[in-house]
């Protein structure tokens, strides 16, 4: 909301609701990893994503006129790769390392 006032000069609503689902597609690939001070920034994140997001889908000519590409895709993605960085600082050091690093997940011993 903040930023669409600083951006647009106005409040848009439909941009604060996709900010919010935002929010959630980009903390939904793994909730149960990141502290709540890390969870709250990569949705507040995925959340301004969203605002940059829907201008450059418009502006490639593709149809997104809810945002429906703009917060599953952009963020969902973004979401699974920060995500997979935080997760994959608990295997540093050990031998799952490397499979955390090149498919994002980790095994816990």
């Amino acid at each position: 909301m903040i930023l669409t006032q600083l951006l647009y000069n106005k409040v848009d609503l439909t941009m604060v609701l996709n900010g919010a689902l935002s929010g959630l597609a980009a903390i939904i690939a793994g909730p149960n990893y990141p502290s709540m001070g890390t969870a709250i920034l990569i949705d507040g994140i995925g959340g301004a994503l969203v605002v940059y997001a829907v201008p450059m889908f418009d502006k490639l000519k593709i149809d997104d006129t809810v945002g429906a590409l703009s917060v599953p895709l952009v963020n969902g993605i973004r979401g699974m790769f920060a995500v997979r960085n935080i997760q994959a600082r608990c295997c540093v050091g050990g031998s799952n390392y490397w499979n955390s690093v090149r498919w994002g997940f980790c095994f816990r011993n």
